[in-house]
């Protein structure tokens, strides 16, 4: 790590540091015990795992790599290869700044995202990288994994949702299930307004995502509700709700006669044909 990424580094977390860098009054005094506390953190620099990513993960096999970035080695480095010609990798290269490679912003993302307990200061220290530096890995990533969801979050077609009728008949002997449903809780800080709405029953705070999905990946999420909202309003005021409705190849809906808060319970388990 250079002297200017680490200044960047204090400056990003330090607020009133960066506000005395940064004012136009002052003193000179400032600028001076600015460029000592600098000078004094140049020569006292993190120290992190150099080289982890050409050294250290190749050495991983099938088992360990997919234990500590959840994803196989197969996938992760197609989607590495994806990447490293998008167009936002490719914006960061022409811009000069090259310096991190493709493939340590996918790691260094897919560790944080993969460990519920992590801090930036861990992965930072592990991926050898500022915290500046991964909060920006982080947003690229994401972003660009956003701009992919249209593409591979689909519903199926009517060929695939034979296939996978097939497939839970065959492994459960029970008919006509096309799919599985269900919410789940992402942990975000306290809000700083109507936090109590976010407050879930596990008394921690939270926004909530919907998921469905075949036999083999997600086909359709609603994220955005807070996390005291039950699973079936949540359901209910999904775009899939009214689809299931009004879908041109038949009401998915028909059988279930039950009441709208047993509902989202029983879709839980299946979709009913």
């Amino acid at each position: 790590m250079d002297q200017q990424e680490i200044v960047s580094e204090i400056l990003a977390e330090n607020e009133l540091f960066a506000e005395c860098f940064f004012s136009s009054d002052s003193s000179d005094g400032d600028i001076e015990l600015l460029n000592k506390c600098s000078y004094s953190v140049v020569k006292h620099v993190r120290t992190t795992i150099r080289h982890y990513c050409t050294e250290i993960v190749p050495s991983y096999t099938e088992v360990e790599f997919f234990s500590h970035f959840r994803i196989s080695k197969a996938v992760c480095y197609a989607l590495i290869d994806k990447f490293t010609v998008s167009e936002i990798y490719q914006k960061i290269l022409s811009a000069g700044n090259s310096n991190i490679s493709a493939e340590k912003h996918f790691l260094a993302f897919l560790w944080f995202c993969g460990h519920e307990t992590v801090s930036f200061r861990d992965v930072a220290d592990r991926f050898d990288l500022s915290i500046s530096s991964l909060h920006d890995i982080i947003t690229r990533v994401s972003l660009w994994l956003s701009n992919m969801a249209c593409d591979v979050i689909k519903w199926p077609s009517k060929e695939e949702k034979k296939h996978t009728k097939e497939y839970y008949k065959r492994i459960s002997g029970f008919p006509s299930v096309i799919g599985a449903i269900d919410g789940t809780h992402i942990k975000i800080d306290r809000p700083k307004e109507r936090e109590t709405d976010y407050c879930n029953r596990n008394d921690y705070f939270s926004i909530i995502l919907q998921g469905r999905c075949n036999e083999k990946k997600f086909i359709d999420i609603f994220i955005g509700y807070p996390g005291s909202v039950h699973d079936a309003r949540v359901f209910q005021n999904s775009p899939l709700y009214n689809f299931l409705y009004s879908d041109d190849e038949g009401n998915y809906l028909d059988y279930l006669t039950v009441s709208s808060t047993c509902i989202f319970t029983y879709l839980q388990l299946l979709f009913v044909l």
